[in-house]
């Protein structure tokens, strides 16, 4: 018993330390979208109107874009409510869509499809599947009732799919990899890995070094992003507030390029 809590000790703690990692790395982009969200609201319902007197009294055929920038901050100016009513109504609607299965299912397509961050996801899920698997089997637990765990640890309907083709499987007396193979779900190196360990009387072992490469993998891919977004992130945020002032010049240059 002393053995298997310690391994869960130790499974439990990387965890945690794979979950912060992914937080800290969210963090900083889900500030700035934030505050560019918040900047483009001041600048149309507070700052705009101030400029709207000087535009209407220029007579002259506004640009498309001044015009698009102007008929937003009316709207938001007049209807402001009723554009929180609809983000709030949109979001509850999403949450309860995202309950029900086939909600869930689509959900978890698209996790798993998003350039970039769709493959950071699965290799989590790989890493978190083959830890918490190869941590249930050292413990002595049988590979059916081990399985049904780690199907439930993945939290994704796709990988849960394919996992109880798995067990089904090995129900009728074959392997976990030549299944995994079929569902296409796993990168080929992690089925190869699982047949090697399957056929050598280790699976335990291989399922452990899966886990481990997939954590590397994790945390340097993390850093590689946390480093590309922050520039990324910043052209966004300047790219939107040029967008909105070049929107209120233009006429100006215009009026000045016609002297």
């Amino acid at each position: 018993l002393d053995v298997v809590l310690f391994r869960l000790a130790l499974h439990w703690e990387k965890e945690y330390v794979m979950e912060e990692k992914i937080r800290s790395a969210l963090a900083y982009p889900l500030v700035v979208m934030v505050v560019a969200w918040l900047a483009v609201l001041i600048f149309l319902i507070l700052v705009l109107p101030s400029f709207q007197g000087i535009l209407a009294n220029m007579e002259m055929e506004m640009p498309l874009v001044t015009g698009l920038v102007l008929n937003t901050s009316l709207f938001f100016q007049k209807y402001w409510y009723l554009g929180f009513f609809l983000f709030f109504l949109t979001t509850v609607g999403f949450k309860q869509y995202l309950n029900t299965d086939s909600g869930q299912e689509l959900w978890s397509k698209i996790v798993l499809q998003i350039p970039v961050f769709g493959g950071v996801n699965q290799k989590i899920i790989i890493s978190r599947f083959s830890r918490t698997l190869g941590t249930l089997l050292k413990g002595g637990v049988p590979i059916l009732q081990a399985l049904e765990v780690s199907k439930r640890i993945a939290d994704n309907k796709v990988v849960e799919k394919a996992l109880t083709a798995v067990m089904a499987h090995v129900k009728d007396g074959g392997g976990v990899a030549t299944p995994l193979a079929k569902c296409k779900v796993f990168p080929p190196m992690v089925v190869q890995m699982m047949a090697i360990g399957e056929e050598a009387g280790a699976l335990e072992e291989m399922l452990e070094k899966i886990s481990q490469y997939y954590d590397e993998e994790v945390e340097s891919t993390i850093s590689r992003l946390s480093s590309i977004l922050e520039p990324l992130l910043i052209l966004f945020l300047g790219g939107i507030v040029g967008f909105l002032i070049l929107a209120i010049m233009l006429p100006m240059f215009k009026i000045i390029g016609s002297i």
